[in-house]
Protein backbone atom coordinates (compact mmCIF):
# COMPACT_ATOMS: atom_id res chain seq x y z
CA UNK A 1 0.00 0.00 0.00
CA UNK A 2 2.83 2.40 0.66
CA UNK A 3 4.14 1.85 -2.84
CA UNK A 4 0.76 2.71 -4.29
CA UNK A 5 0.56 5.97 -2.28
CA UNK A 6 3.98 7.05 -3.48
CA UNK A 7 3.06 6.24 -7.03
CA UNK A 8 -0.20 8.18 -6.82
CA UNK A 9 1.56 11.11 -5.21
CA UNK A 10 4.08 11.21 -8.01
CA UNK A 11 1.46 11.18 -10.73
CA UNK A 12 -0.68 13.70 -8.86
CA UNK A 13 2.03 16.42 -8.91
CA UNK A 14 3.55 15.63 -12.31
CA UNK A 15 1.34 13.79 -14.74
CA UNK A 16 3.13 12.09 -17.61
CA UNK A 17 1.67 14.39 -20.30
CA UNK A 18 2.93 17.59 -18.53
CA UNK A 19 6.57 16.78 -18.02
CA UNK A 20 8.85 19.66 -19.05
CA UNK A 21 6.06 22.28 -19.12
CA UNK A 22 7.80 24.33 -16.39
CA UNK A 23 10.95 24.43 -18.49
CA UNK A 24 9.02 25.60 -21.57
CA UNK A 25 7.15 28.21 -19.51
CA UNK A 26 10.43 29.46 -17.98
CA UNK A 27 12.03 29.75 -21.42
CA UNK A 28 9.08 31.76 -22.73
CA UNK A 29 9.23 34.16 -19.77
CA UNK A 30 13.02 34.47 -20.17
CA UNK A 31 12.63 35.23 -23.89
CA UNK A 32 10.03 37.94 -23.18
CA UNK A 33 12.29 39.54 -20.57
CA UNK A 34 15.23 39.44 -23.00
CA UNK A 35 13.20 41.17 -25.75
CA UNK A 36 12.15 43.89 -23.29
CA UNK A 37 15.76 44.38 -22.13
CA UNK A 38 17.02 44.66 -25.72
CA UNK A 39 14.30 47.18 -26.55
CA UNK A 40 15.09 49.33 -23.52
CA UNK A 41 18.84 49.25 -24.21
CA UNK A 42 18.29 50.19 -27.89
CA UNK A 43 16.20 53.21 -26.89
CA UNK A 44 18.80 54.17 -24.28
CA UNK A 45 21.65 54.06 -26.82
CA UNK A 46 19.67 56.15 -29.33
CA UNK A 47 18.81 58.73 -26.65
CA UNK A 48 22.46 58.99 -25.65
CA UNK A 49 23.46 59.59 -29.28
CA UNK A 50 20.82 62.28 -29.69
CA UNK A 51 21.98 63.95 -26.49
CA UNK A 52 25.55 64.00 -27.80
CA UNK A 53 24.41 65.50 -31.12
CA UNK A 54 22.45 68.18 -29.29
CA UNK A 55 25.53 69.08 -27.27
CA UNK A 56 27.64 69.37 -30.43
CA UNK A 57 24.97 71.56 -32.02
CA UNK A 58 24.93 73.90 -29.02
CA UNK A 59 28.73 74.24 -29.10
CA UNK A 60 28.66 74.94 -32.87
CA UNK A 61 25.99 77.61 -32.32
CA UNK A 62 28.06 79.20 -29.56
CA UNK A 63 31.12 79.27 -31.87
CA UNK A 64 29.03 81.01 -34.57
CA UNK A 65 27.74 83.47 -32.01
CA UNK A 66 31.30 84.16 -30.81
CA UNK A 67 32.35 85.04 -34.37
CA UNK A 68 29.37 87.32 -34.79
CA UNK A 69 30.05 89.09 -31.48
CA UNK A 70 33.69 89.68 -32.45
CA UNK A 71 32.61 91.24 -35.77
CA UNK A 72 29.92 93.40 -34.20
CA UNK A 73 32.35 94.62 -31.51
CA UNK A 74 34.92 95.47 -34.21
CA UNK A 75 32.26 97.37 -36.16
CA UNK A 76 31.17 99.31 -33.06
CA UNK A 77 34.78 100.06 -32.09
CA UNK A 78 35.82 101.30 -35.54
CA UNK A 79 32.50 102.86 -36.44
CA UNK A 80 32.84 101.40 -39.91
CA UNK A 81 30.99 98.54 -41.53
CA UNK A 82 33.55 97.17 -43.98
CA UNK A 83 35.63 94.09 -44.65
CA UNK A 84 38.72 96.35 -44.64
CA UNK A 85 38.00 97.49 -41.07
CA UNK A 86 37.63 93.89 -39.96
CA UNK A 87 40.76 92.81 -41.84
CA UNK A 88 42.72 95.66 -40.27
CA UNK A 89 41.36 94.72 -36.85
CA UNK A 90 43.56 91.64 -36.66
CA UNK A 91 41.31 89.21 -38.53
CA UNK A 92 42.58 87.71 -41.75
CA UNK A 93 40.31 87.87 -44.77
CA UNK A 94 40.65 85.12 -47.40
CA UNK A 95 39.05 85.55 -50.83
CA UNK A 96 40.70 82.58 -52.58
CA UNK A 97 37.42 80.62 -52.54
CA UNK A 98 35.57 83.29 -54.52
CA UNK A 99 33.97 84.68 -51.39
CA UNK A 100 35.40 87.01 -48.73
CA UNK A 101 35.72 84.79 -45.66
CA UNK A 102 37.18 85.58 -42.27
CA UNK A 103 37.89 82.49 -40.21
CA UNK A 104 38.62 82.21 -36.54
CA UNK A 105 38.42 79.92 -33.57
CA UNK A 106 36.30 80.13 -30.49
CA UNK A 107 37.41 78.56 -27.19
CA UNK A 108 35.76 75.38 -28.50
CA UNK A 109 35.08 75.01 -32.23
CA UNK A 110 35.66 77.45 -35.04
CA UNK A 111 33.73 79.93 -37.15
CA UNK A 112 33.73 81.44 -40.63
CA UNK A 113 32.30 84.84 -41.42
CA UNK A 114 30.92 85.77 -44.84
CA UNK A 115 29.59 89.16 -45.88
CA UNK A 116 27.12 90.70 -48.30
CA UNK A 117 26.76 94.25 -49.51
CA UNK A 118 23.81 95.76 -51.34
CA UNK A 119 24.89 93.94 -54.54
CA UNK A 120 25.15 90.46 -53.03
CA UNK A 121 28.00 88.34 -51.72
CA UNK A 122 31.33 90.09 -51.29
CA UNK A 123 33.93 88.13 -53.23
CA UNK A 124 37.07 90.23 -52.72
CA UNK A 125 38.53 91.30 -49.37
CA UNK A 126 38.22 95.08 -49.09
CA UNK A 127 35.73 95.11 -51.97
CA UNK A 128 32.94 96.80 -50.07
CA UNK A 129 32.64 99.60 -47.58
CA UNK A 130 28.99 98.96 -46.84
CA UNK A 131 28.21 95.51 -45.41
CA UNK A 132 24.48 94.91 -45.09
CA UNK A 133 24.56 91.27 -43.99
CA UNK A 134 26.99 89.13 -42.00
CA UNK A 135 26.76 85.36 -41.70
CA UNK A 136 28.75 83.45 -39.09
CA UNK A 137 28.91 79.66 -39.43
CA UNK A 138 30.18 77.82 -36.36
CA UNK A 139 31.59 74.30 -36.60
CA UNK A 140 32.27 71.71 -33.92
CA UNK A 141 33.05 68.05 -34.59
CA UNK A 142 31.32 68.05 -37.96
CA UNK A 143 28.19 69.91 -36.82
CA UNK A 144 27.62 73.34 -38.40
CA UNK A 145 25.26 76.03 -37.10
CA UNK A 146 24.92 79.54 -38.51
CA UNK A 147 23.92 82.97 -37.27
CA UNK A 148 22.95 85.75 -39.67
CA UNK A 149 22.66 89.46 -38.92
CA UNK A 150 21.27 92.21 -41.16
CA UNK A 151 22.82 95.61 -40.57
CA UNK A 152 20.69 98.63 -41.36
Amino acid sequence: MKKEAKKNKKTFFRPANQRGSILAFSLIILFILMVIAIGVSTVSVKERGMSSDTGKSVVAYQAADTGMEIVLNAIIKDGQVSVDALDDGGMNCDDSSGEAVIGGSAPIGGYELTFEDANGAIDVCGDSDNIVEIKSAGEYEGVVRAVEVNID
